[in-house]
């Protein structure tokens, strides 16, 4: 259970940062492709938080 809890807080900010990033290239990605592109949001979301990144 330590070893859990140890992988846990461990891989905390790790996560929050991935997160962050990928939200941050989420809304770039958007900005730049909202007129041609919406779909492209959708699939960064997705995948986000999905933990594919």
């Amino acid at each position: 259970m330590a070893l859990t809890l140890f992988t846990r807080r461990a891989a905390l900010p790790i996560l929050t940062l991935i997160g962050a990033s990928g939200a941050y290239l989420a809304f770039n990605r958007a900005m730049v492709h909202n007129t041609r592109k919406p779909e492209r949001l959708a699939l960064w979301e997705t995948a986000r938080s999905g933990g594919g990144f």
